[in-house]
């Protein structure tokens, strides 16, 4: 990468209030050894459905036709338009990735219930990984993550892969992995429910707490997706919740507390509680109300 650092100079403007993990990356899984030129991957213009920006081979002795000719296993550079973000692309064969392998986790239980059989069918036929990671991202944050969204799924787009999300544990199939600038939580997170406790997956990925809610009824689950959802687009709007916060409804509100359960060594989370009320499904039930 010290070939790009040094074509290009990158400027630090205001942040949004928070960035993105230097553990963040994403992967497409590719069911096929065919794959597509750089330049049908992007390109300065974003000509033939390209996404918009400038690919470098990495590789010693790599020429100007390399664009033109279809990519192989190797380390690629890809620079932003404004030159305010950069990332590290590299292509694996399945056997030298790091450990993770999508064929074994396509059938696992898990994956049975919560992934598609259309996604589950390109885990199991995949021969290559490509692993998208930030050298150094847009300190606006939105324009970056639409640039690595973007290119994770115009890859799967050309070879029928799909793109995997790891800190979000989401697996989507190439046009449903793109997101809008806007950063919204049902595009770039999950929601988990453990002993009835629901979880979001993915804030982590911004440096960011992740969410969780407990004590709701069946009838009001869908009520407590969408307020943990709340709570995360506050975070992405630059309106942060902290320990102590009371986000209120109508009547009642909630108290904003540490979670307790989260184990040793897992991602900061913080739980919402009833705090006007005797139970979850009553401040629920006044937030959602006419």
């Amino acid at each position: 990468m010290n070939k790009l650092r040094q074509m290009f100079r990158f400027s630090k403007p205001a942040t949004p209030g928070f960035g993105i993990s230097s553990g963040f990356y994403l992967m497409t899984f590719i069911p096929t050894t065919a794959l597509p030129t750089p330049h049908q991957l992007a390109n300065p213009e974003g000509a033939d459905g390209a996404e918009v920006g400038l690919i470098v081979p990495l590789e010693h002795g790599a020429v100007k036709t390399s664009l033109t000719q279809p990519m192989h296993v190797g380390s690629y550079g890809i620079v932003s338009p404004d030159k305010k973000s950069m990332l590290h692309m590299a292509i694996t064969n399945l056997g030298q990735s790091t450990g993770f392998d999508p064929r074994v986790a396509a059938d696992t239980r898990e994956a049975g219930h919560l992934l598609s059989p259309e996604v589950r069918e390109v885990m199991r036929a995949t021969w290559l990984i490509a692993q998208f990671k930030f050298k150094s991202h847009d300190a606006m944050v939105r324009p970056a993550i639409r640039q690595v969204y973007g290119l994770a799924a115009r890859l799967a787009e050309l070879t029928g892969g799909i793109v995997c999300d790891p800190l979000a544990q989401r697996y989507s199939m190439g046009p449903d992995a793109r997101v809008s600038e806007d950063l919204y939580p049902s595009e770039l997170l999950s929601f988990h429910e453990r002993n009835g406790k629901l979880m979001t997956k993915g804030m982590s990925k911004f440096g960011l707490p992740e969410m969780s809610i407990a004590g709701y009824s069946e009838e009001n689950r869908e009520r407590a997706r969408e307020t943990l959802e709340w709570c995360c687009l506050k975070f992405f709007r630059s309106l942060p919740l902290s320990v102590g916060d009371r986000p209120k409804g109508h009547n009642h509100t909630f108290m904003v507390v540490q979670d307790a359960d989260v184990p040793a060594g897992g991602y900061p989370t913080l739980e919402l509680i009833p705090h006007s009320a005797t139970s979850v499904d009553e401040v629920l039930e006044d937030f959602f109300s006419a």
